[in-house]
């Protein structure tokens, strides 16, 4: 009986967790989708090189604004979903998780 039940804990347990990622996996690639829409509200930002974009993507989740990560010509591109109101609020929030970042600029803007 106790075999049995080890048996089963090696298969099911394994399967649980392969499920769970991948409905993880689908989730986000749904939010990218719709992020990369052209009517979704987006901000994108050129993730400085050799700058991490994890940790922008915690602080901007911390003030409830959803993210994606992506590649771009010079590296990662942060894209940010937010109200046309919004764009000073995420602006901060990335100049205080990158603190040496200097001026943040969106690639929609002037350099």
């Amino acid at each position: 009986m106790l075999f049995v039940a080890i048996a089963l804990a090696l298969v099911v347990v394994p399967a649980l967790i392969v499920l769970a990622l991948r409905q993880w996996g689908q989730q986000d690639a749904r939010t990218e989708t719709r992020l990369r829409s052209p009517d979704a509200h987006t901000l994108s930002y050129a993730v400085p090189v050799g700058e991490d974009p994890a940790p922008l993507r915690a602080a901007l989740t911390h003030a409830h604004f959803t993210s994606v990560t992506g590649r771009g010509d010079a590296g990662h591109c942060l894209i940010v979903e937010c109200r046309e109101g919004q764009r000073g609020q995420v602006r901060e929030i990335i100049e205080q998780t990158l603190l040496d970042s200097g001026e943040v600029v969106f690639q929609d803007e002037p350099a």
